[in-house]
């Protein structure tokens, strides 16, 4: 297919080929629409379909047989290196760092390009810290005409999006992935946070913890929209291992200010009330929390944290640290997103778990650039 760049429609026409055989599962031996029928589902010309068949036997993805018309070969054959996927985001402008959706996006962008060799194109819609959790397509511009004119193959998308419109896509051959830790995600990758919360808890009621607290964003609306699944993992540890359950601490924002909060917070209550135990799930809100409580002498709380491997944020106390490595996360989305092109009908391919893993029970360091750079 040297010639793609020449023919643009042709390529388009590949494409949307492929995005056929996907979208009504027509898979290894599977019979192939005449081209009559093609011309009139996708409304190309009779050059244009001629042209990007013989691209698709030349590939091997389908053969042409004698008495027997044109039957699906294999899809794993087809050129992915002139796909094009949409990474879409919805950034808080509150959020001043670099944020996971910043190192998630660098590493799928990566491994996109090195596994796939399909292009990527970055869509980013900014919010305020007080905008909606579930977000209509819309909400990304251009995106939807894109993918019904069969410029966008695949869209992996960080955000909770509804799901009634991501199905429409889905219904055309186009796999829409989540990635991130929304537990309702229909497809895609999701960071399991359970294990890490019961371990989590476990481990700092060995260090003689009795009042764990969790820090968490808009409990309220989190439970309401998602079930919150590691909520309900901290009260099952509050069953299993008999600690006393603190009030929950929260926040509607995630910056080191917002941490910063929460630390003087924590040091308004009386001493008798303040949490032993912290269990943190966003590494950004620990490093600003721990920078208050560094200089304190009386009290010292355990403190578990889900972090980013990548992450910069430096911690002013020790912390049982529980790492989700971004790149290996990015790399198994992709994975999916591969197994979703080559064989649309898997059963396998719905929901894929990704856990945070134990890296450090001691992590600290005392300088802090990160905190200092804000003033």
């Amino acid at each position: 297919m040297s010639d793609s760049r020449v023919f643009p429609q042709v390529l388009k026409a590949y494409r949307m080929l492929l995005r056929y055989f996907r979208s009504r599962k027509i898979g290894a031996g599977g019979q192939v629409p005449t081209q009559v029928q093609f011309r009139q589902a996708l409304g190309f010309s009779n050059d244009t379909l001629t042209r990007a068949m013989k691209w698709l036997v030349a590939d091997g993805v389908i053969e042409r047989r004698k008495g027997k018309g044109t039957v699906v070969l294999d899809l794993t054959k087809a050129r992915l290196n002139a796909h094009t996927v949409a990474l879409a985001a919805v950034a808080h402008n509150t959020l001043h760092h670099v944020s996971f959706d910043s190192q998630l996006f660098y590493a799928l962008d990566s491994h996109i390009r090195q596994t796939l060799g399909a292009q990527v194109q970055i869509m980013v819609h900014r919010i305020d810290k007080h905008a909606k959790a579930v977000w209509p397509l819309h909400t990304f511009t251009g995106l939807e005409a894109r993918v019904v004119q069969g410029e966008i193959d695949a869209v992996i998308c960080s955000v909770a999006t509804d799901p009634e419109a991501v199905d429409q896509l889905t219904a055309m051959g186009v796999p829409w992935l989540y990635v991130g830790s929304w537990e309702k995600a229909q497809t895609g990758v999701v960071i399991d946070q359970k294990p890490m919360m019961h371990q989590a808890c476990e481990m700092l009621c060995q260090r003689g913890c009795e009042r764990i607290s969790v820090v968490v964003r808009d409990m309220k609306k989190t439970k309401s929209l998602f079930g919150y699944q590691p909520w309900k993992a901290y009260q099952q540890a509050l069953a299993v291992y008999g600690f006393k359950t603190q009030p929950l601490l929260e926040t509607d924002d995630i910056s080191l200010e917002a941490g910063r909060q929460l630390g003087h917070q924590i040091l308004q209550l009386p001493p008798d009330q303040r949490p032993q135990g912290l269990v943190i799930l966003n590494d950004i809100l620990a490093s600003g929390l721990t920078d208050v409580l560094r200089d304190q002498v009386s009290y010292r709380p355990e403190i578990a944290v889900q972090a980013n491997v990548s992450s910069m944020l430096i911690f002013g106390l020790p912390v049982i640290r529980f790492d989700v490595d971004v790149d290996l996360l990015a790399q198994q989305t992709v994975g999916l997103l591969r197994q979703k092109w080559m064989n649309p009908d898997a059963k396998s391919q719905a929901v894929q778990w990704f856990s945070p893993h134990l890296a450090h029970e001691r992590a600290k360091d005392m300088q802090t650039p990160a905190m200092i750079s804000i003033g």
